[in-house]
């Protein structure tokens, strides 16, 4: 299945991969070994798909983007209701997070939003 995007978790030497099936693969640099797959089973109308993935080192969680962004531990779900709504028309299409500003920057085919984490 194709790459849709990837992130790193530095401190743990590892790769974090989203793949256009919606599964997350977290993978150990050091020994090249998938350390942890997780599927996301939710529905994302009208597409179905999620469009980033981004590593929150602060709270040891993977922040995936469709219309919203949601935030997973490692390997469960967090708060399914978690995510920031954007407006219905959006398509995110990129999803950063800055560990030193505290701060998660969505990209969809308008605009450029910054959130603030807590």
């Amino acid at each position: 299945t194709p790459l849709v995007d990837l992130t790193f978790n530095h401190a743990d030497h590892q790769l974090i991969t989203l793949s256009s099936d919606k599964i997350v693969k977290v993978w150990d640099l050091r020994t090249f070994q998938c350390l942890q797959t997780i599927p996301d089973h939710n529905r994302y109308p009208p597409e179905n798909r999620l469009g980033a993935i981004a590593y929150d080192k602060r709270h040891s969680r993977i922040l995936t983007g469709s219309r919203r962004v949601h935030a997973r531990g490692m390997g469960r779900l967090l708060r399914h209701d978690s995510g920031f709504t954007l407006h219905e028309k959006d398509k995110l299409v990129g999803v950063i997070y800055s560990p030193v500003f505290k701060q998660l920057v969505s990209a969809d085919d308008d605009r450029v939003v910054t959130w603030d984490v807590v």
